[in-house]
């Protein structure tokens, strides 16, 4: 999807952004529009803590994009209401991070593909290492 525009916004969507500074994905939900523009609920490293910031400040001057959507009102609503209780939880990269946070909204499950296949990766490469030095 191409940048997300106004007129595309979705409260209550996934978005991510590649963040170039950290070189990771960055997950948020799109909150509501205010008088300052679309919002963005996200666990903001930056800020150290799962935070409101403008949709501007989350993209970074990226391209972003849908990854879901709500199916319904229903879902909509529940996925809002879920972000906006996060407000103010600590960000922690091993088990608090972007993409824990969104998980968790969605499905109620926290977790972070990114991450696991950072530690699997570090894991097989050690596990290589061992073998040919061992």
């Amino acid at each position: 999807m191409n940048r997300i525009q106004h007129g595309d916004w979705i409260p209550g969507g996934v978005l991510r952004v590649y963040s170039q500074r950290r070189g990771v994905w960055h997950f948020g939900i799109a909150g509501p529009m205010t008088f300052n523009g679309a919002m963005v609920l996200h666990a903001s490293k930056d800020h150290g803590q799962f935070v409101m910031t403008t949709f501007d400040e989350f993209a970074e001057g990226q391209r972003v994009e849908y990854t879901w959507l709500p199916p319904s009102f229903g879902a909509q609503q529940t996925a809002l209401a879920r972000a906006k209780s996060q407000l103010g939880k600590p960000y922690r990269l091993a088990d608090a991070n972007c993409e824990d946070y969104v998980n968790w909204i969605v499905t109620g499950v926290a977790r972070s593909p990114q991450r696991e296949v950072f530690v699997l990766g570090g894991l097989a490469a050690l596990v290589i290492a061992c073998i040919i030095g061992g």
